[in-house]
């Protein structure tokens, strides 16, 4: 046996426990994972798996996908830090997500080149706070590259991400928008969304139906609060 080079392929169904005794379990039509060492160090890691399924029995729904491709390796132009790709086709979420309802619950596209920074951090843990150590060093994803084919929205970009001290998303994406117009119809649709943010952004959908132009999408998250373009849409509950 190749030690420095192990793959396994799921034969059945996987039930992960976690620390509060919940379950997901997963299984595939077909799911191989691979791990490769060099020097005793991660060289590369990955998963793919074909209809794939990630049920909760705590939850509601069923995320589902028929195509999963994963890779992490370390980034040789920074020491530290690593790339994690990420493809997904077809993508079913179990429950409509807030303020996103009228975009629905099929993504038929995502994609993500991503950079995670002070990645070593992750390696750390703290009781009942696993990304403690990695927020306190700085983490943060640096999306090098999204692709969103989701409802209304179809668009690439870049920008940032991470928790912030009350492990609430935080950080910006900057996508460029062709057809503006639908996406702010959708969010005006969202039943949590207020009447003067359903009024803006009608009027936002308004005006770009009318112009036909472009927009570079800002989407901002912080102190707790989701913007869209400086409009706030939502607060941000803690992620765990």
């Amino acid at each position: 046996m190749n030690t420095q080079h192990l793959t396994f392929k799921a034969e059945a169904p996987i039930a992960i426990a976690r620390e509060d005794g919940s379950l997901t379990n997963v299984a595939a039509d077909t799911m191989i994972a691979s791990f490769r060492t060099a020097n005793g160090a991660l060289a590369q890691a990955g998963i793919e798996a074909d209809n794939l399924t990630l049920d909760d029995p705590s939850e509601d729904g069923v995320l589902s996908a028929r195509k999963l491709v994963v890779n992490l390796r370390p980034d040789t132009r920074v020491a530290g830090e690593y790339q994690l790709s990420f493809d997904a086709t077809e993508l079913l979420a179990p429950r409509p997500v807030r303020s996103f309802e009228a975009f629905g619950q099929d993504v038929a596209a995502l994609r993500a080149a991503i950079v995670i920074e002070q990645a070593a951090a992750l390696l750390e843990s703290a009781p009942g706070d696993p990304t403690g150590p990695w927020r306190q060093a700085g983490g943060r994803l640096r999306f090098e590259a999204l692709a969103l084919n989701w409802g209304p929205l179809q668009a690439t970009g870049t920008g940032f991400g991470g928790l912030d001290a009350e492990r609430r998303l935080t950080g910006d994406l900057e996508l460029p928008i062709e057809e503006p117009a639908p996406i702010f119809t959708a969010l005006a649709q969202a039943p949590d969304t207020s009447e003067d943010a359903r009024r803006a952004l009608g009027l936002l959908a308004a005006a770009f139906a009318i112009s036909g132009d472009d927009i570079d999408l800002d989407v901002e998250a912080q102190n707790g609060v989701l913007r869209l373009e400086g409009l706030s849409v939502r607060e941000l509950p803690p992620v765990y």
